[in-house]
């Protein structure tokens, strides 16, 4: 099996004196063969009535001579005669998920996770069994209980049944599934680490810069909106940068240029770019969402506030505070209006606005703003809600400025508190606290709790992001200087 056509790769032709082409044609043939239970005449008649009976006598190594031939295409005319239809979807979808040559966990294509991907669950006991047949014929790879194609067997299994986003809409669905966290759970993005190889060979498989987009393809925008949410959060920031803008590509094909799902689209690769630093870049998107929310939304509309404040927060790490203010004061104008009065995004928008009077060392002014925000959420939001957590925090930082260091204290520790409560043991947001903890305690001239502090903040950060995670590598020489203090006053 050879694949014809793939620029990207050297092509693969085979010469007689390589021992490459025997090997493959006599695996899969015998494997054709068992399947089929032919014996060997009548394999040999099947064989020569296809014209595949000399195989080794052919040479295909340059176009130039007439008899060449690719033994890929004498090999497709002979193992795809009786793939029936459902054969061929399993094939189609197996060829854009991660090959045989791939490391992955191999519970992630499990017959069981195969057939929930491939929208199966009502056929399941066929499906299975067409799973396994075609393992027999070689056609997939089985392993510790996953499938996967041959990566070669892939290449011309794209050649030949053309995955795109309509014949392959619920292997994409249901793998961007996989990337979306539970809400209810406080499931953090990372958690959706493991099965992000699924979606970047999905969305490879299908996508090409050459490709004429349509409305079909907005699942594949969908799914690479979600590849850049999840390599954000992992601190891969040029990777959720690749897919962001891959995705807005998609839409501004698709759609007309003032559709609401494009001006997200900009939102979402503007909010990249400011992870990636490029601050400039992230303001010309959010004008761009702005512009188009403007022109098709009435002037109090949720979402217009919304983009306000993400100008203000690209304001404000571009330096430009007083701009900042303004925009954060315009979104709160609309959601003072539009809004009950203890609404929770209004909390949200007291915090932002007390962030941005940090930035302009307006302390006082800060503190109130942030103490309207946990005004709100003490009334509206359980006692263990996530949000209070977070109120708590901004609270106990906004002391620690004022030089108030135990109510800073106080507070980090009603955070602390909750985090531990209601979310999972090695929540990155439980690190946060426990690193502000550390440094609080240093600052109270307490070492020892600030060591303790510390090495929990680097525990549960090195188990949950990614090793060359820029809070790794603080946290290790955080907890570094602090021990080195504790040794120094020992």
């Amino acid at each position: 099996m050879v694949l014809e056509q793939a620029d990207q790769l050297m092509p693969l032709k085979y010469h007689r004196h390589l021992d490459i082409a025997p090997l493959i044609r006599r695996e899969l043939l015998a494997a054709y063969a068992r399947e089929k239970k032919l014996d060997p005449p009548a394999l040999l008649g099947l064989l020569r009535k296809e014209g595949l009976a000399r195989l080794d006598d052919y040479d295909v190594t340059a176009t130039r001579y007439p008899q060449s031939r690719d033994i890929a295409a004498h090999l497709r005319e002979l193992f795809w005669l009786e793939l029936t239809a459902a054969e061929q979807e399993i094939l189609r979808y197996c060829a854009i998920l991660p090959t045989s040559n791939v490391p992955l966990n191999p519970d992630l294509v499990s017959e069981d996770v195969l057939c929930v991907l491939f929208g199966k669950k009502d056929t399941e006991k066929d499906f299975k069994k067409l799973l396994r047949r075609l393992a027999r014929l070689h056609w997939l790879v089985e392993k510790d209980g996953g499938y996967r194609c041959h990566p070669v067997i892939a290449e011309t299994a794209k050649w030949q049944l053309q995955p795109n986003a309509v014949n392959c809409k619920v292997l994409i669905e249901n793998v961007t599934h996989l990337l979306i966290p539970d809400k209810e759970a406080n499931e953090p993005d990372i958690q959706r680490a493991p099965f992000a190889p699924l979606g970047e060979a999905v969305f490879r498989g299908v996508y090409s810069d050459e490709r004429e987009w349509t409305m079909a393809d907005d699942v594949l925008a969908i799914l690479a909106l979600w590849l850049a949410r999840l390599y954000g959060s992992l601190g891969e920031s040029f990777k959720a940068s690749e897919y962001v803008t891959k995705g807005v590509a998609i839409w501004e094909k698709i759609l007309s240029p003032e559709h609401p799902h494009l001006a997200t689209s900009y939102n979402n690769l503007a909010e990249t770019y400011r992870a990636l630093g490029e601050h400039q870049k992230s303001l010309e998107y959010h004008q761009k969402a702005l512009a188009i929310w403007e022109k098709v939304l009435p002037p109090e509309h949720p979402h217009l506030a919304g983009s306000y404040n993400n100008l203000a927060a690209t304001y404000g790490a571009l330096g430009q505070h007083q701009k900042s203010l303004e925009y954060n004061q315009k979104a709160l104008a609309i959601l003072e209006k539009v809004l009950p009065p203890e609404h929770p995004h209004l909390a949200t928008s007291y915090n932002n606005l007390a962030a941005t009077y940090g930035d302009l060392g307006a302390h006082q002014k800060r503190l109130e703003y942030h103490q309207k925000a946990l005004a709100i959420r003490e009334k509206v939001l359980p006692p263990e809600h996530p949000d209070l957590a977070t109120s708590y925090n901004n609270l106990a930082l906004t002391y620690g400025d004022l030089g108030a260091h135990q109510k800073r204290l106080e507070y980090l520790q009603k955070a602390l508190a909750i985090r531990e409560k209601v979310l999972p043991p090695e929540h990155p947001d439980l690190a946060q606290s426990c690193n502000n903890l550390a440094w609080t305690y240093d600052t109270l001239g307490d070492p020892q709790q600030a060591v303790s502090f510390m090495r929990r903040a680097a525990a549960i950060w090195e188990k949950s992001l990614p090793a060359t995670h820029p809070y790794v590598n603080m946290a290790r020489e955080s907890l570094a200087t602090l021990e080195a203090k504790l040794a120094s006053e020992s």
